[in-house]
């Protein structure tokens, strides 16, 4: 009767433990909230729309600096037409000014997203806020719920509980600091790059205005022959030109690809940190973690090689890719550009992404037996 008892009584106590412990989540979601409030940093001179917490209008601020003409961005030229660019400090993702006056098309279809990202963030942090609180409450829960049909002492069971609730504790801070602390992953990958590149200023117009350049050369290279008079060397030639463009449109759309997707990455993707609060739903937040880095990583690389493809095309450029005059042109320096842009073609689309891959493989933060 004593040990039925004493069985009946640890259970009930288990569940009173349980109950306690989901409302101890829910009243613990506030009490965290306004501990971010107050220890997030706010930047200076930022002037915030009332209603609107602290970390998510200093990420705001951040990611819209590109629509006004900063990150992967023209600056507007000035008015003796000489382009005015500038790079924003802290905008995530590459800077720079493209050659030519004027709006240029991929800039602004980089613009857009960027100006978009704000408005998801606001959406999405308290999405994902609401998300960890129920998945924290159901933890605690099933946790006092098996803590009652166990045999762990008392000491053990508060023990635990104690380490989970620092563990969603630290978690929660992470998310509702979400604003501070992932821009840093993008911005720490893009300063090495550009210190390790020493190229401070690339964007996707610039690049194709760079291949457009190339291939205009080409055609007009071969037009001095005239058709009629080497009609194979003219068509051999042409195709060679629109290859050449078509590699420099998708290096430039491999810019856009990865910019935008850091775009996603800084807002968007904040919803999966909801999903931290449960054992079963953390590897959502652990893989978004990982793939944060592996966006960070591919920034990085694409400074290396698009900085250094760059100073190539534009010593492309300056080559005479015609000779003009003469009966039959050679199309040797018209093969070997061709050669040339293929190969950085290649190299944006398979080392960045190949590279990243490999350095967040396997990698793993451990937070699914944090909660065990």
């Amino acid at each position: 009767m004593s040990r039925a008892a004493a069985s009946g009584g640890r259970r009930r106590a288990g569940l009173v433990l349980a109950a306690a412990l989901a409302l101890a989540a829910l009243a613990a979601r506030p009490a965290l909230a306004a501990l971010g409030a107050i220890i997030a940093p706010l930047p200076a001179g930022a002037a915030f729309a009332p209603g609107v917490p602290a970390p998510l209008a200093a990420l705001a601020e951040i990611i819209t600096l590109p629509a006004a003409g900063a990150a992967f961005a023209q600056a507007a030229p000035t008015a003796g037409g000489a382009p005015a660019a500038q790079a924003a400090q802290g905008a995530p993702g590459m800077a720079g000014a493209a050659p030519g006056g004027g709006d240029q098309i991929l800039d602004g279809l980089v613009r857009e997203y960027a100006g978009s990202a704000a408005d998801w963030l606001q959406t999405v942090i308290p999405l994902a806020q609401r998300t960890f609180a129920i998945l924290a409450a159901l933890e605690l829960a099933i946790s006092g719920l098996l803590w009652a049909l166990g045999r762990e002492g008392i000491d053990a069971a508060f023990s635990t509980l104690l380490r989970k609730f620092i563990v969603l504790s630290f978690l929660f801070s992470l998310l509702h600091l979400f604003p501070l602390w992932v821009p840093a992953i993008s911005r720490g990958f893009e300063s090495a790059g550009q210190a390790a590149s020493g190229s401070a200023a690339v964007n996707p117009s610039q690049v194709l205005d760079v291949g457009v350049t190339i291939a205009s050369n080409m055609l007009l290279g071969l037009d001095g022959a005239g058709f009629l008079t080497n009609p194979a060397g003219n068509l051999v030639g042409s195709l060679a030109a629109l290859l050449v463009l078509l590699a420099y449109a998708a290096i430039a759309a491999q810019i856009c690809l990865t910019l935008i997707e850091n775009y996603i990455v800084l807002t968007g993707g904040a919803l999966f940190l909801g999903f931290a609060g449960f054992r079963g739903t953390v590897p959502f937040a652990e893989n978004y973690l990982l793939y944060a880095f592996q966006v960070g990583t591919r920034i990085f690389l694409l400074y290396l090689l698009v900085g250094v493809g760059l100073g190539l095309s534009r010593q492309w450029v300056q080559l005479t890719l015609g000779t003009s005059g003469q009966l039959f042109p050679s199309l040797t320096p018209q093969l070997h550009v061709l050669a040339g842009a293929l190969i950085f073609c290649l190299l944006v689309w398979r080392i960045p992404g190949a590279v990243a891959s490999r350095l967040t493989q396997g990698a793993s933060f451990r937070l699914q037996d944090a909660l065990r």
